[in-house]
C-alpha cells in the first residue's frame, strides 16, 4: 500500500515539472514571435519633437531725419463766406445816430421804402355754416352725445343684453337701451356690437330710431296735437 502511494506522489511530482518546463518553452516561443513581429526602438524623446525654426530678431533703432515736405497748392474755398452776426443789443449812441433827422437809412430799409406794392390781406371765409363731414353729422344728431359719459354700467348691460340677445323687453328698457346705444355711438364698444353680424346691427338701429323717435316727439308735442284736432271735414276749398 505504501508503494502505491510512493509511486502516485512521484508521478504528480513528475507531471507538475513536465508542465512548468512546457509553459517555459511555450512562454519563450511566445516572445520570440512577438518580437519577430513588431521590433521596438528606443528614440529620444527630444528627436520627436521637432524644433523650433524661428529666431527672435531685435529692432535696430534708426536715426530721425527731417523730411521737407512740398508746399500744398492753394485751392479756393469752396464754402459760401459766413454772414456778417450783428450784436443782439445795439448801443443808444448808435440809435440815435440811426434816428437822428437827415441821416441817411441803411441799404435795407431804403430798399423798402422803394418798394410801392399794395398789400393783399386774406378775407375770412363769410359762410357761417362750414361744411360738416359725416362723422361731425352724427355726432350733432339731435339725442346723441359724442363720448360715452355718465351712462351707468347697469344701462351697458342693458343695452348689450337687449341688442345681442335680442330678449323680449319692455318698451321703457327698449327707449333706455336706444339711448345708451346712441351716446355709445363713434365708441370701440359701438363699433364691436355692431361687427360681424348684420342682424345684431339692424336690431342696434332699429333701437337707435326708436330713441330718436321719442326724443323728437317729447320736442316737438304742440305740433303734434294740433294736427291730431284737425277734423275730417276740413277741405282748404272751402277757404280759397
Amino acid at each position: 500500500m505504501s508503494a502505491i502511494l510512493f509511486l502516485l506522489i512521484g508521478s504528480y511530482l513528475l507531471w507538475i515539472a513536465a508542465y512548468f518546463c512546457y509553459e517555459r518553452s511555450n512562454r519563450r516561443k511566445r516572445a520570440e514571435k512577438a518580437g519577430q513581429i513588431l521590433t521596438r526602438m528606443a528614440v529620444d524623446v527630444s528627436e520627436i519633437l521637432g524644433k523650433s525654426t524661428f529666431s527672435l530678431s531685435h529692432s535696430t533703432p534708426q536715426t530721425p531725419e527731417k523730411i521737407e515736405n512740398e508746399k500744398s497748392v492753394s485751392e479756393a474755398d469752396t464754402f459760401a463766406p459766413e454772414k456778417e452776426k450783428y450784436p443782439k443789443t445795439v448801443s443808444a449812441e448808435e440809435l440815435d445816430k440811426l434816428f437822428a433827422e437827415g441821416s441817411p437809412l441803411p441799404e435795407e430799409l431804403e430798399l423798402m421804402e422803394d418798394m410801392d406794392v399794395p398789400l393783399e390781406f386774406r378775407k375770412e371765409p363769410t359762410d357761417d355754416n362750414p361744411p360738416i363731414d359725416d362723422d361731425e353729422q352724427d355726432k350733432r344728431l339731435p339725442g346723441c352725445t359724442p363720448q360715452a359719459t355718465g351712462i351707468r354700467f347697469e344701462d351697458m348691460g342693458l343695452a348689450v343684453r337687449v341688442a345681442v340677445s335680442g330678449e323680449a323687453a319692455s318698451e321703457e328698457e327698449r327707449l333706455q337701451a336706444g339711448k345708451t346705444l346712441a351716446e355709445l355711438r363713434n365708441t370701440p364698444m359701438f363699433e364691436q356690437l355692431g361687427s360681424g353680424d348684420a342682424e345684431r346691427g339692424e336690431r342696434i338701429g332699429s333701437l337707435i330710431e326708436l330713441h330718436l323717435a321719442a326724443y323728437r316727439k317729447r320736442k316737438q308735442p304742440d305740433s303734434e296735437a294740433a294736427a291730431e284736432t284737425i277734423p275730417d271735414t276740413f277741405s282748404i276749398s272751402d277757404i280759397v
